[in-house]
């Protein structure tokens, strides 16, 4: 519904822009509004979202008529145009993966300067991300808006449990993009012993911040740090280690935690569970490297002997 109301709200700007009457909502004017919103940068299928709004608008305003359909030959034209535009605008806005690789890259150009506070500050909250398969949103305050102690991470969500077995970080995330409730979710961070390890880079942050109530990750002056800025030091980090940063972003890790997974070989059903997909969505952020690619070459050529062998 929340998705509707902003498909409705810009299908009243396109109304206002063109001085055309919101209602009645007809063909002809769904129609423009798709061109319009294709010129606003939208992508094919959230105009699909908005137009699934529209008709639902339409159904309110005249429950007696049949379910109108948007969708002619003349609208899947202008649709499939919108994908190609958005086909060829992709290489500047595609996002890789921050894997395992790319994170060691990052401690050791943070590492240049070990008692940095700041470098310790992103340092905790990369491990938190990567570690956590988290999206920026539900570990640091966001860009545009105060921090909200319900809702965003605070010193006081994690909780560290030693144990025989396995010593762990367990952090609560009170609310997340697909949490629109806040029931919230507890995920674990695991010590690792290894060069990589979330708990540790937690707790040595931990011991710089002091135990002052408010958000976990904090600047030197007491200040939550903000995505933007988080952004803005990882991609100053891959630039000290020769890395072209600009493909780099927030999104990065979740998308880089599902990639390491799958490559260390985590069964699927543990990286749907520890990124908290509901649907298969998440296969969408495996991407294997191009020489595991074609190693899938070798293997295909090798199954007629294998399959020989076992006859003979």
């Amino acid at each position: 519904m929340k998705t509707y109301r902003a498909g409705w709200k810009k299908y009243q700007d396109f109304s206002a822009s063109f001085a055309l009457s919101p209602k009645p909502i007809t063909l002809e004017k769904v129609t423009l509004f798709i061109a319009y919103a294709g010129t606003q940068g939208l992508a094919a299928s959230t105009i699909e979202v908005y137009l699934a709004g529209l008709r639902f608008f339409r159904l309110l305003d005249d429950p007696t008529c049949s379910a109108p359909t948007f969708h002619t030959p003349y609208t899947n034209l202008i649709t499939r145009g919108i994908r190609r535009v958005n086909a060829a605008r992709m290489p500047s806005q595609i996002r890789l993966p921050i894997t395992t690789g790319m994170m060691l890259k990052i401690k050791a150009s943070l590492a240049r300067e070990p008692h940095s506070f700041e470098n310790m500050l992103v340092w905790a909250a990369a491990c938190t991300g990567f570690f956590g398969f988290l999206r920026c949103s539900e570990f640091l305050a966001p860009d545009n808006a105060p921090f909200d102690p319900r809702v965003h991470l605070c010193v006081a969500d994690l909780h560290y449990i030693r144990s025989d077995s396995q010593h762990h970080m367990e952090v609560r995330i009170k609310a997340s993009k697909v949490d629109q409730l806040r029931v919230g979710t507890t995920i674990a961070l695991g010590a690792t012993s290894e060069e990589l390890c979330p708990v540790a880079a937690i707790l040595d942050f931990v011991a710089a911040r002091g135990n002052t109530p408010g958000a976990l990750f904090i600047n030197s002056d007491g200040t939550p740090m903000r995505r933007r800025q988080f952004v803005s030091k990882i991609q100053h980090a891959l630039h000290l280690a020769g890395v072209n940063e600009r493909h780099f972003n927030g999104h990065s890790f979740r998308i880089g935690a599902a990639t390491s997974a799958s490559q260390a070989g985590v069964p699927e059903t543990t990286i749907k569970l520890l990124g908290r997909w509901s649907s298969m969505a998440y296969q969408q952020y495996i991407r294997p490297s191009t020489p595991e690619l074609a190693a899938v070459s070798k293997r295909i050529a090798g199954l007629k002997a294998q399959q020989t062998q076992r006859k003979a």
